[in-house]
């Protein structure tokens, strides 16, 4: 099973306290929320997404990748995992 993994841009907080995250979604379903750190804010090419929350397979938090690409790749080996394994998780 191959999952196809996009990624949908959005702001979380309010106004007063917004961050620049992502959904990471697969299948038409919520994987993952990456956010941008604010440690790079001002460098683009050293852009760094945080794992704030995952789901199903994807459930870790903290985990700190260097682009989308590389959690796309993360995600994408999860939900390959758990299709393996039959819908078990092995953290």
């Amino acid at each position: 099973m191959s999952s196809s993994v996009h990624f949908e841009h959005i702001l979380l907080g309010d106004s007063e306290s917004e961050e620049n995250a992502c959904l990471g979604i697969s299948d038409g379903r919520v994987v993952a929320i990456l956010v941008r750190s604010s440690e790079f804010e001002n460098y683009a090419e050293q852009t760094r997404w945080y794992l704030d929350k995952g789901f199903g397979s994807c459930d870790q938090q903290g985990l700190m990748f260097p682009s989308l690409d590389a959690a796309k790749s993360w995600i994408t080996t999860q939900l390959s995992i758990n299709y393996m394994y039959g819908g078990i998780a092995f953290i």
